[in-house]
């Protein structure tokens, strides 16, 4: 990055959920593969600026209170933590070494049985 000049990052994030009740899979892949490049077009704009974009799936349910009224016998492991996802996005925030920031970063619950298609 140039001297002088402030780096800004940009996250996309992207859960799987918000569309996937609405559209067929055909069209869910669709949509999220769209959106998937529209952030590396972001990326590949402005990354020789400074700025770091990042595309970042959510795969999964985030633990909430809301959730947790509707669901009460939900396994807590099936479920993504809110705060372990903030300290994703805190670590691609303070990632100072250009030459390895990640562009893509997918958020499980770990166990192997993922939601994404």
């Amino acid at each position: 990055m140039p001297r002088g000049r402030t780096e800004i990052k940009d996250f996309r994030d992207d859960e799987r959920r918000s569309l996937s009740n609405h559209l067929t899979p055909r069209q869910f892949t669709a949509a999220k593969f769209a959106a998937r490049g529209m952030a590396m077009d972001i990326a590949q704009e402005f990354g020789p600026e400074g700025i770091h974009v990042a595309h970042v799936v959510l795969d999964g349910r985030i633990d909430t209170p809301d959730l947790r009224a509707q669901k009460e016998n939900r396994d807590d492991e099936t479920l993504l933590d809110p705060d372990a996802i903030a300290d994703t996005y805190w670590h691609l925030v303070e990632q100072d070494d250009h030459s390895t920031q990640p562009f893509e970063v997918q958020i499980t619950n770990g166990r192997g049985n993922t939601e994404f298609i």
